[in-house]
C-alpha cells in the first residue's frame, strides 16, 4: 500500500515525458479552470482591444509569468506596447439636411467610413437607379445622365438577374465598385439608400485601414426617406446640404511576454491570443439586439490557460531546456492580428534564430468534437510530419492539415518562414457568441492538449538539426474562390498605414510570386482600377476571371514598378 501510494504522489506531482524534460509541476484541470474563471469573468468585460478589460486579463497574465520566474526580455516589465487605428468615428459635427429636413445621425444617416471629411451643398441630386456600369457598357445606370459636379443617389444591391441574364452583377453591385463608378462620371457626392425589397442594416465590416475618397459617401437610412415622404423606387430630393467628418481614434494595446533562458538565443514560441469580442461588434455571431458580454472562454481564455500552465510546468523544470522558450500571450487578434503583426516586427528575441511557433487558439472543446484535435501547419516543416505519423506519444485523436495558414495568429509566423503548428478543437454553436463561458470548457481536454504540446516541445529539444521550413498549399484559397473568381496569392498586410495594399506574404506558384511580386511590395494599381485600401483590393478581385491577364504596379523601396499578372 505505502508503495503504492508513493507511486501515486509521484505521479500527481510529476508529469515523465518519453523525451527529455520533467518538471516538478503537474499541469491539472483545476489550475487550467481557475486561469479560465479569471479571463473568462464578466468583470473584464470581454477582453476587447485596447479596453480596461484586456489590460486587466494582461496584468493577470504578466502576474503569472512573473510568479513562474520568466524573465521580462527587453520590454518594460513583459508588456510590449503597440499603436493601433481602434475606430473610425462620427463627431457631432456630422449633419444632414435633406428638402429643408435636419435628420439625426445614426437613426436617420451616418456617413461610410471611406468618405472624404467636408463641407456640401447639392440642388437636384442625380439618381442613378443601382449605379452600375459594366466594362463593355451592355448595362449602363449612366446612360444619358450628366452627373458631373452633382451628387447622386444610388440604391444598394443589383437588379434582378432575371431580366438582365448576361450581366455578372456580382461584379459591380459593392459599395466601393459603384462609389468608383460615379467618381469615374465626375460625381461629388454619394447618397445610398436600401430598395424596398432588402433589408436596410449596413454591416460594418470592422476596422482597418482605409484611405478616405475626395467626396462625401452617405447612406441615407429607410426610415429616414420615409419620413421625407420619398419614393423608394424613385426618389426625388431638391436639395441636400450638410457636413461629414470622421475621426480615426488611435489606441495602445499590449503583448505580454515571458522568456524562459536556456543559454541559447534559438528560441521556441508558444503562443495564444488573450483578446476577444468585448460586447460583440462587427464579428460577433449573436442575433439579439441587446448589448452583451462576450466572455470568449474557448476564444481564447482557453489557449492562455494552457499558456500559463505551459509557462509553469517549464519554469519547474528538472533541467532547462537546450532551446529558450518564449511565452507570448498575444493582444488584437480578433482585430486583425495587430498583436502578433507587431510582435513580427520588433522582436525582443533575434528574429533570425525563432526555432517554430506553436499557436494554441479554441482549444477548450475537445470532448465535444468527433475528430479530435485539428493540428494545422504539419506541412511547414517535414520533421512535424514525421513526428505525428510515427513518434507522437499521447492517446489524443489527430486530425492532421498540412497548411501553416488560417485566420490566426500563426499565419504572421508562417508568412515570415517559420515553422508553426496551430491547435484547434473545432468550432461550435457557441462561436463569437455571449454564451462561450467557462462551465463549457473541457478542462481535462485542455490539460490532454498542453501535454501534447510538452510531448512535442521535448521531442524537437533533443531533435539537434535546423528545422527546415517548407511552404504548403493555402487551404483557405477555395474558400475565398467562392467569393472571388481569382486570387492574387498574397497576404495582406491589415495594418500598415499606407497608400495601397501592402504584400505580407506571397505564396509560391500563385499569380502575384509568377510575376515576380515580392513581400513588402505595395501594390497601387490592378488594370484600370486604384488600389488605396484593401476594399480596392478586394473589388479589383471581383473584376477578373480565371485566364485574365492585367497590369498590376507596386511600389517597391519607393519606386513604381510594372508587372503582368495572369489569373
Amino acid at each position: 500500500m505505502l508503495k503504492t501510494a508513493y507511486t501515486i504522489l509521484f505521479l500527481l506531482i510529476s508529469v515523465s515525458i518519453s523525451y527529455g524534460i520533467t518538471s516538478n509541476y503537474s499541469i491539472s484541470a483545476d489550475s487550467v479552470f481557475k486561469h479560465i474563471s479569471v479571463l473568462a469573468d464578466d468583470s473584464l468585460e470581454g477582453r476587447q482591444v485596447g479596453e480596461p478589460g484586456e489590460l486587466k486579463a494582461a496584468e493577470y497574465i504578466r502576474d503569472q509569468f512573473q510568479k513562474a520566474g520568466l524573465e521580462s526580455k527587453n520590454l518594460d516589465n513583459y508588456f510590449q506596447y503597440y499603436d493601433f487605428i481602434k475606430l473610425i468615428d462620427f463627431s457631432s459635427q456630422n449633419s444632414l439636411i435633406v428638402n429643408g429636413t435636419e435628420l439625426k445621425l445614426y437613426d436617420e444617416f451616418h456617413p461610410l467610413k471611406q468618405s472624404a471629411s467636408t463641407v456640401f451643398d447639392f440642388s437636384d441630386p442625380v439618381f442613378v437607379d443601382y449605379g452600375i456600369k459594366t466594362e463593355d457598357s451592355s448595362y449602363n445606370d449612366y446612360e444619358n445622365l450628366d452627373v458631373s459636379g452633382k451628387a447622386v443617389i444610388i440604391k444598394r444591391y443589383a437588379p434582378s438577374s432575371d431580366s438582365n441574364p448576361h450581366v455578372d452583377f456580382d461584379k459591380y453591385s459593392g459599395l466601393v465598385d459603384k462609389i468608383n463608378t460615379a467618381i469615374e462620371h465626375d460625381a461629388k457626392a454619394v447618397i445610398f439608400y436600401t430598395p424596398p425589397d432588402h433589408d436596410d442594416t449596413l454591416i460594418d465590416r470592422g476596422v482597418t485601414n482605409i484611405y478616405p475618397k475626395d467626396i462625401p459617401i452617405l447612406f441615407l437610412k429607410r426610415t429616414a426617406l420615409e419620413k421625407l415622404n420619398i419614393d423608394l423606387e424613385n426618389p426625388k430630393i431638391n436639395s441636400l446640404s450638410g457636413q461629414t467628418d470622421l475621426v480615426t481614434v488611435r489606441d495602445t494595446a499590449q503583448n505580454v511576454l515571458g522568456y524562459l533562458d536556456a543559454g541559447n538565443d534559438t528560441t521556441v514560441i508558444i503562443g495564444a491570443h488573450y483578446d476577444h469580442l468585448g460586447y460583440g461588434g462587427p464579428t460577433s455571431l449573436y442575433a439579439g439586439s441587446d448589448k452583451q458580454i462576450h466572455n470568449g472562454a474557448d476564444d481564447n481564455a482557453s489557449g492562455v490557460a494552457a499558456l500559463l500552465e505551459l509557462a509553469r510546468f517549464y519554469a519547474n523544470a528538472a533541467e532547462k531546456p537546450h532551446y529558450s522558450l518564449l511565452f507570448f500571450a498575444i493582444s488584437g487578434e480578433e482585430a486583425g492580428l495587430l498583436g502578433a503583426n507587431n510582435f513580427a516586427k520588433n522582436m525582443n528575441i533575434d528574429s533570425t534564430k525563432v526555432r517554430m511557433m506553436i499557436n494554441m487558439d479554441m482549444i477548450g472543446r475537445l470532448k465535444d468534437q468527433e475528430n479530435g484535435l485539428a493540428v494545422l501547419g504539419v506541412g511547414t516543416c517535414e520533421d512535424f510530419k514525421v513526428y505525428f505519423d510515427s513518434v507522437i506519444n499521447t492517446d489524443l485523436k489527430i486530425a492532421q492539415k498540412e497548411s501553416g495558414t488560417g485566420p490566426s495568429d500563426h499565419t504572421i509566423f508562417y508568412n515570415r518562414k517559420i515553422p508553426v503548428l496551430h491547435l484547434f478543437t473545432g468550432a461550435h454553436h457557441d462561436y463569437h457568441k455571449p454564451t462561450d463561458d467557462a462551465e463549457k470548457i473541457d478542462n481535462e481536454g485542455i490539460v490532454k492538449v498542453a501535454n501534447l504540446v510538452v510531448d512535442f516541445v521535448n521531442y524537437f529539444d533533443e531533435f539537434n538539426k535546423p528545422l527546415e521550413f517548407k511552404k504548403t498549399k493555402d487551404e483557405s484559397e477555395g474558400k475565398r474562390s467562392r467569393k472571388y473568381s481569382v486570387s492574387l496569392g498574397v497576404m495582406p498586410d491589415y495594418v500598415a498605414e499606407v497608400k495601397g495594399l501592402r504584400i505580407d506574404g506571397v505564396m509560391d506558384d500563385r499569380p502575384a510570386a509568377n510575376a515576380g511580386i515580392l513581400e513588402g511590395d505595395i501594390v497601387i494599381k490592378m488594370g484600370d482600377i486604384e488600389i488605396n485600401d484593401i476594399y480596392d483590393y478586394m473589388n479589383a478581385l471581383s473584376k477578373f476571371r480565371k485566364g485574365d491577364t492585367t497590369t498590376t504596379i507596386i511600389v517597391r523601396d519607393g519606386e513604381e514598378m510594372e508587372f503582368t499578372v495572369i489569373f
